[in-house]
């Protein structure tokens, strides 16, 4: 059968996460990158993964106070050559998930991960598609952490990279789980309805 009829909970999925230097994709580096796979409609924390990245230059200071690191962490820490590597290992076979996913993507390409935009599904994207779907009030912030606490959701601790992919990831499921018992939609609906913008 081809993947893309199939239902979205016989994909494999990886959550990613970055906390960056910036929130510009342009001039974004990682500061640390975080991932959880998604198995059978299920997180798997045994295959998730979470490391800071070493740097050269200078880090803004808002940037390590947003995300409470100190720079002797990040000077100990793995190369963005290594924690690459990492991360495309976890992705191997898997379609990518992130909030906000042009800014994941654009950081993951910065470190040399490829993800081509028809391999991304953007949780972001499903918020609106979701809000677009309900008659409930207009919302205004559809940041991971609003619209997890607005399906009552959990939320991990922000602006840490581990604690936003546990969230996105939750988020994802969630979201997934309303689409499917509304339209019973394939995994080329979920991916058209969370196509990064």
């Amino acid at each position: 059968m081809d993947r893309r009829r199939r239902s979205w909970s016989e994909q494999r999925f990886l959550v990613v996460d970055c906390e960056t230097t910036s929130a510009n994709g342009r001039r974004a580096r990682p500061l640390s990158v975080a991932w959880v796979p998604i198995d059978g409609g299920r997180l798997r924390l045994a295959g998730a993964g979470y490391s800071l990245v070493r740097h050269t230059e200078p880090v803004p200071p808002e940037g390590m106070a947003i995300h409470r690191l100190r720079p002797g962490e990040l000077a100990g820490a793995p190369s963005a050559e290594a924690v690459a590597e990492g991360v495309r290992e976890a992705l191997e076979g898997r379609l990518l998930v992130a909030h906000g996913a042009w800014l994941v993507r654009a950081v993951l390409r910065r470190i040399g991960v490829r993800a081509g935009s028809r391999q991304i599904v953007d949780t972001l994207q499903l918020v609106r598609a979701r809000q677009r779907r309900t008659s409930g009030p207009e919302a205004t912030d559809y940041s991971m952490a609003a619209a997890s606490s607005r399906l009552g959701l959990p939320v991990r601790r922000s602006h840490h990279a581990f604690g936003d992919a546990l969230t996105t990831g939750t988020l994802f499921l969630a979201l997934a789980t309303w689409f499917a018992d509304r339209t019973a939609p394939t995994l080329a609906e979920l991916m058209r309805l969370g196509r990064m913008r």
